[in-house]
Formats: C-alpha cells, structure tokens, sequence
C-alpha cells in the first residue's frame, strides 16, 4: 500500500471507532444508575464529631461553611450521618433549619454546583434507609426539605 492509502485506511478506522463510542454513549442515557455505596473511610464518626464541633461554634459565614461540609457527609455516607445526628438532635435540628438559607443557597459566584450538590443528597438518602427506627425520623425530615427546598440564587 501505498503511504497515502495507509492514512485514509488508519483514519478511517479511527472515525468508524469514534463513531461507535459516539452511538454508545447517546444510548447510555437509557441505562438505569448504579447504585452508589456509602464511601466509608472518610466520612467517619469522628470527622463528624468534628464536624458538630465546629458547627456549635460557627458564626457568620464559616455557618454557610460547615453546612456545606455537613451536606458533603450526608451525602458520601448518610447511614453514619443518621446515627451521629441522632444523638445531637438540637444541632441536626438547627442545620435542617439553616439548609435552605446557607447550603441550598448560592450567593454570587459559588464553586459548589449546589444543585447537583442537592440531588446527589436526595439520592443518597432516598437510597440508604436508617439502620434503627429511631433514625428514620431524621431520614424522612432530611428528605422532606431537600424535596421542598430548590435552590436559590441571591446576587
């Protein structure tokens, strides 16, 4: 073969290729998700005993902060966040009733895409049950403001 006639061979090996990868992935979108499993190792209970440490203490904008990274956990490992919140009721309670306001919220420019942030949550505990009925309450209120609460852009 001639050297011109390797390259029309090679490239069009390359775009037939491409094009299959292109097909392939336009019909993906019909495949259903895998599940996801809690990430264990990094979102423990002690970085959550930290974490409520830190958020007993926050004031002004580090609030906004430590709810980001409460949500963070919620949503990498729900079924440790269930059981450490379920024994620190007043400060879920708080966070729940901040989450709207601060992590569901981007103010100006943000480097966090809080909407993907927010279905990533829902899916995680929609997703993971709690492991004790006393916990389920705190699942179900979870769900129950992710579901009403959009978010929210304030300039």
């Amino acid at each position: 073969m001639t050297r011109l006639t390797t390259f029309f061979v090679d490239h069009a090996v390359f775009v037939v290729a491409f094009l299959c990868l292109a097909i392939g992935c336009t019909t993906s979108n019909d495949i259903p998700p895998v599940p996801r499993p809690p990430i264990t190792g990094v979102f423990t209970s002690t970085e959550l005993q930290e974490l409520l440490r830190e958020w007993d203490a926050a004031d002004g904008e580090s609030v906004s902060i430590v709810s980001d990274r409460l949500a963070f956990f919620l949503a990498a490992n729900p079924r440790q966040f269930y059981a450490g919140m379920d024994r620190h009721r007043p400060q879920f309670d708080r966070w729940l009733r901040l989450l709207g306001g601060t992590t569901l919220t981007v103010f100006g420019r943000s480097c966090i895409d809080r909407r993907c942030l927010r279905e990533r949550m829902i899916q995680s505990v929609e997703q993971n049950p709690a492991s004790r009925p006393a916990q389920e309450d705190l699942r179900s209120r979870v769900l129950k403001v992710l579901h009403e609460t959009e978010v929210r852009t304030v300039d």
